[in-house]
């Protein structure tokens, strides 16, 4: 094991005892853990400083002192920024934040079970190129990170079966109607929610959402999220989330709106669960709107829905709010 990993900040260490792995991705990876003084299971992820992209900054200032014109100033990773902001019964909720030179320990609530295990019923997700490496700015971010740092590989850890949402539409194969509705309105207000902050996830996808044995589901991963100013249009040029999720517009190039975007994912989400299938198998079926067919049978109202979101263009997709209030989803 490497000496430089295995020594988070003592005060991390002494208050959790960490377990597992639960998941890893391109910016770092979590792990299980049991707090040490309420025996509350919880999770901590690990974000690599130095993997945080110049976007995925957010700069703080606050008056120092009674001098007007002194302002202290910190830089602090999107994620933590998003998660200190929100509070809602569908996104992870923030216990605790450590770091060191090398990463940032994000501790959060524990949710969801291990769907990993028993029969499965697989589906995959499309060959996507390359994300691009960088999201758009927001108002507030940095114009410079912190000091790279080059962080020491970690040690190979036993892996904890996923509680995530792919894990649990594989163990189902699919959801039936009324199960797809109950989970894709509590992920819809989650965003709802976001918004009312000014805040877009970017990433929503089944991977990027906990979810336990009631069904019961909490979004995480805000390392892509964007802020954007009240009532004002935004434009963004980059995109840092997952491909099998992203609009057309994203996989043209074009200037895109995050809004619009995140109905597209949403439409993805849905149709996911309703199917066990991805609805596009590649960027030029989804350039050109061929989605695939499937076997099962929905209502009509459910296929309108999911066809309002797949819609070409960006300006004729409903909003968050219009999503909310489709007959489908009920009052």
């Amino acid at each position: 094991m490497d000496t430089a990993w295995s020594q988070p900040p003592l005060a991390l260490l002494k208050r959790y005892h960490l377990g597992n792995e639960l998941g890893k991705g391109g910016h770092g990876f979590a792990l299980s853990a049991v707090d040490r003084l309420t025996g509350q299971h919880c999770a901590v992820k690990f974000i690599y400083k130095s993997k945080i992209p110049i976007t995925g900054w957010v700069t703080l200032c606050l008056q120092e002192g009674s001098a007007p014109a002194v302002l202290d100033c910190v830089h602090v990773p999107m994620e933590i920024y998003v998660l200190q902001q929100i509070q809602h019964p569908n996104v992870i909720k923030l216990l605790n934040v450590y770091q060191d030179d090398y990463f940032y320990y994000l501790v959060t609530e524990a949710h969801g079970i291990n769907w990993s295990s028993g029969t499965h019923h697989h589906y995959h997700s499309p060959v996507m190129p390359p994300a691009p490496a960088d999201h758009p700015p927001i108002p507030t971010q940095s114009p410079s990170p912190p000091i790279e740092i080059l962080p020491p590989p970690p040690p190979v850890l036993k892996k904890e079966g996923a509680h995530d949402l792919f894990e649990c539409i594989e163990h189902h194969g699919h959801f039936s109607e009324a199960l797809s509705k109950h989970v894709f309105t509590q992920i819809l207000d989650a965003l709802l929610h976001l918004k009312s902050r000014n805040i877009y996830h970017r990433d929503i996808k089944d991977e990027n959402i906990l979810i336990d044995d009631h069904f019961q589901v909490k979004l995480i991963d805000f390392g892509s999220a964007v802020g954007v100013q009240r009532n004002k249009q935004t434009w963004l040029s980059q995109f840092h989330g997952t491909l099998s999720f992203a609009a057309p517009e994203i996989l043209k190039g074009l200037l895109y709106e995050p809004e619009p975007a995140e109905a597209w994912s949403l439409g993805v989400l849905l149709y996911t669960m309703l199917y066990g299938q991805v609805p596009f198998s590649n960027p030029l079926q989804v350039i050109h709107g061929q989605c695939h067919t499937s076997s099962i049978d929905s209502s009509k109202s459910c296929l309108h829905l999911i066809n309002s979101l797949f819609r070409k263009y960006p300006k004729h997709r409903p909003t968050l709010e219009k999503i909310r209030a489709h007959p489908w989803l009920g009052p």
